[in-house]
């Protein structure tokens, strides 16, 4: 199999940076590849699948009535998360 990461351009220094820390970046890379792949999974049944697929299908529905058409929405959101505040936040490289 192949194994791929993705870093952003921040955390490639984080992990990498220094070679204590890159070690053990790796170390826990390494882990968590022997982990999946000497893990027996069962292969999910047609009808589980099914079934989350429902539950899925019903949340989703569920959250979009809220966020889309509850008016109440906006502002509980607005009064509960500091969106100004997020806004101005230069995180992340996009």
């Amino acid at each position: 199999g192949k194994f791929r990461v993705t870093e952003q351009g921040e955390m490639i220094n984080q992990n990498f940076g220094y070679i204590d820390r890159a070690e053990r970046t790796m170390d826990i890379y390494t882990a968590a590849i022997l982990a999946e792949k000497l893990s027996d999974r069962k292969t999910p049944t047609p009808e589980y699948r099914a079934m989350m697929k429902k539950l899925s299908d019903i949340s989703c529905e569920a959250y979009r009535r809220v966020v889309r058409f509850d008016e109440r929405f906006v502002p509980y959101f607005r009064s509960a998360t500091p969106e100004v505040e997020l806004a101005n936040l230069n995180i992340g490289s996009r």
